[in-house]
């Protein structure tokens, strides 16, 4: 499409949308306007304003595959939603999943990671004062060394006596 052809698709949205009060009739006398204002015959006029409606179904197309994709989602989310209120309890794991499907970002602070903890406390530094060093709570503190313990143990093959269950 040239800068005329672009042009013509301009003026003709402009003349559609004008006419929409009058139930997007045209009559005979805006058509010969349209193609003296535009310096087309009826073909070229006509050729515009197919342009001018593919570009509109276009459009349709891509927002009624958007609207079906939302819709889509939305039933996904409401059959979560249904899942989880039939349970009777719902870990916090459950939760965070179901978060963590929808987007939503974790509130983990990599800044005070079970390694960071860890690293203080082998130089140290009480549950308090590492807490205190990481902006973080004193039981987030031994969450994660205990994190850290489970995973060495693991590692090690060792069964974890701190655990329970």
């Amino acid at each position: 499409m040239n800068r005329q052809d672009g042009l013509d698709v301009n003026y003709l949205s402009k003349v559609i949308k004008q006419s929409a009060s009058l139930n997007y009739s045209v009559t005979e006398e805006q058509i010969r306007e349209i193609c003296r204002k535009t310096n087309m015959d009826e073909v070229a006029l006509l050729k515009s304003s197919l342009k001018c409606l593919l570009s509109l179904l276009e459009y349709n197309a891509k927002q009624s595959a958007r609207i079906n994709k939302a819709e889509d989602e939305l039933k996904v989310l409401k059959e979560e939603v249904k899942m989880l209120r039939s349970q009777k309890t719902v870990s916090k794991e459950d939760l965070r999943m179901c978060r963590m499907k929808n987007g939503a970002v974790t509130n983990y602070r990599y800044d005070a990671s079970k390694e960071l903890v860890n690293y203080y406390a082998s130089k140290g530094l009480s549950n308090e004062e590492i807490a205190k060093e990481l902006n973080i709570s004193k039981s987030t503190v031994w969450r994660r060394k205990k994190e850290h313990e489970r995973a060495v143990h693991k590692l090690l093959g060792l069964q974890d006596f701190t655990k329970k269950g």
